[in-house]
């Protein structure tokens, strides 16, 4: 889990905003803001290091990225996200990506558009991989906070990412409803 992290303050947030499928889906996105204002309140974030995505990825303010709900299109293009952070950390000079997420990859890039399909295709899938290895490849260090609230949800969330956080070195946490403070506590987000 935690691997001892000494300053937390040298990443960039990449927070889902995606829409999720499932029943009850305002949890995801009330647990979403939780974690996100929790890692607020224990380090101010960088106005200029928080991407939100959904179908596209952006720099957005820490209000826009826990704004409620999901943003109203069809994707999670983790591809994009990670394009993004990692073009930002690499102009910040800062060395980790923490994403924060409850969907899998449902959308990619081709030819500059967004193209989006559920389930999931493997070329979504991929690419999200694809670019998690360019940040290794980078020596960006990939954490994730994985919000799902029953036990297939979060297998097949662990089965996508786990793979992915540990090949860029990182750590992944399952957030539960009601744990996110715990959650944050588990990675080493503090402003020590």
């Amino acid at each position: 889990m935690h691997n001892g992290w000494v300053d937390f303050k040298d990443f960039v947030l990449v927070v889902d905003r995606s829409l999720v499928y499932p029943d009850n889906p305002w949890g995801f996105y009330d647990s979403r803001n939780r974690v996100v204002a929790e890692i607020d309140r224990s380090i101010p974030l960088r106005t200029d290091a928080i991407i939100a995505y959904s179908d596209v990825a952006r720099v957005v303010s820490s209000a826009d990225a826990q704004a409620p709900g999901p943003d109203v299109v069809y994707g999670a293009n983790l591809q994009h996200a990670l394009r993004l952070a990692r073009t930002t950390a690499l102009d910040a000079q800062l060395s980790r990506i923490l994403l924060v997420t409850y969907n899998l990859p449902s959308a990619h890039h081709i030819g500059g558009d967004s193209f989006f399909m559920y389930p999931p295709i493997p070329e979504s899938l991929e690419a999200g991989r694809f670019e998690a290895r360019l940040c290794a490849d980078d020596s960006l260090r990939i954490d994730a906070l994985l919000i799902a609230y029953d036990a297939d949800r979060s297998r097949e969330l662990d089965d996508y990412f786990r793979p992915l956080t540990q090949e860029a070195g990182g750590d992944l946490v399952a957030v539960a409803p009601g744990n996110e403070s715990d959650a944050v506590a588990i990675l080493g987000v503090t402003g020590l």
